[in-house]
């Protein structure tokens, strides 16, 4: 009896990296057009940070942000501006007492996520 293998199993964590990479993208470029659009909801979080007046500045900055990481060739740059962008989200949630759970969350994928689509930059 034969077994079947996958073709080339080294492929397989390109194709969760990318799948990773498309799933951050759509975050990072939904919650950017929140914040360029000033969603109600947003906006009354950003008023409690004192951080209103840079709103849509902070959602330009993210949508880019998701650009570089989404590029191949600038995936590390982007990986190293949203980890000091969801280190500030961690750390103005803390400021307030509340919960951080989903940026940090958001960081770690991140990061497994560079390491997947280029395990090179770690060495």
């Amino acid at each position: 009896m034969e077994t079947t293998q996958p073709e080339n199993p080294s492929k397989n964590p390109l194709i969760v990296a990318w799948t990773l990479t498309i799933a951050l993208a759509a975050l990072l470029f939904l919650t950017a057009a929140t914040k360029i659009m000033a969603v109600q909801e947003v906006t009354e979080q950003f008023r409690k940070f004192n951080l209103l007046g840079y709103l849509k500045i902070i959602g330009v900055l993210e949508a880019i942000c998701a650009v570089l990481f989404l590029i191949p060739r600038t995936t590390l740059v982007g990986t190293l501006l949203l980890s000091a962008y969801f280190g500030g989200a961690i750390v103005a949630h803390m400021t307030l007492g509340e919960s951080f759970v989903f940026p940090a969350f958001v960081l770690i994928i991140i990061w497994v996520t560079a390491f997947l689509r280029n395990p090179k930059f770690f060495v």
